[in-house]
């Protein structure tokens, strides 16, 4: 079987259900590999990139674990990672563009980069994602952008949003106490249930049209 070194570069790659854990692979490049309930947990990706790769066997319903990864600087495109579990995984600049998602467990992942003592940078892209009944609590997402993402049924308990590009994603029906939306852009995207009494507003960017989202929360029927 083919050793796995840190700044190798793989192509149709199998390692199913193999355990990956603490392994050292920053900077490789993987295009089309499987990873299908792989445990990669403590695994230094940092700087990898994955294309079209799965992580999920949609057939058995198992899917891998990254938790406690380090993700810094990763990107992943159209890859699935359904229920996948990334949880308290360091990932500042991390990216997911078109990716499969849903179900996946982000709770507790650290998306800032710290800078002096007092202050933190968040860096984080997710665009055209299925992130639905993904877990997105306890995290700071502050200035990330999410566009384009389906986010139907998202936990997002104790999450901040603020400032965050949202353009153009799907909220419906999404599970959120404690969330914060201060400034975030929610232009051409869909909400059911983010209620003003309970969600800081403030600053935040919508259309004309989706203020009836917003009165609907309130009990208010507009006609």
């Amino acid at each position: 079987m083919e050793v796995l070194e840190a700044g190798g570069s793989y192509r149709d790659l199998d390692r199913n259900g193999q355990d990956l854990s603490g392994q050292d692979l920053e900077g490789c490049s993987f295009s089309n590999c499987l990873f299908q309930g792989a445990r990669l947990r403590g695994a230094n990706l940092r700087e990898s990139v994955f294309s079209n790769c799965s992580f999920f066997d949609p057939q058995a319903g198992i899917a891998s674990e990254l938790n406690y990864a380090e993700l810094t600087g990763a990107r992943f495109s159209r890859c699935d990672l359904s229920t996948a579990t990334l949880a308290h995984s360091n990932a500042y600049d991390v990216h997911f563009e078109h990716c499969q998602l849903q179900g996946s467990d982000f709770s507790g992942t650290d998306f800032a980069l710290s800078i002096g003592r007092r202050s933190t940078l968040v860096r984080a892209s997710f665009s055209g994602c299925n992130m639905s009944y993904a877990d997105l609590s306890n995290t700071n997402l502050n200035e990330a952008t999410l566009s384009n993402c389906r986010l139907v049924e998202a936990l997002l308990h104790n999450t901040d949003l603020s400032g965050a590009d949202l353009k153009g994603s799907d909220l419906s029906n999404i599970h959120a106490s404690a969330l914060v939306l201060k400034g975030a852009d929610l232009r051409g995207g869909t909400f059911n249930n983010i209620d003003p009494r309970t969600v800081d507003l403030q600053g935040v960017r919508i259309e004309p049209e989706q203020v009836a989202y917003l009165l609907g929360a309130l009990g208010i029927i507009v006609d």
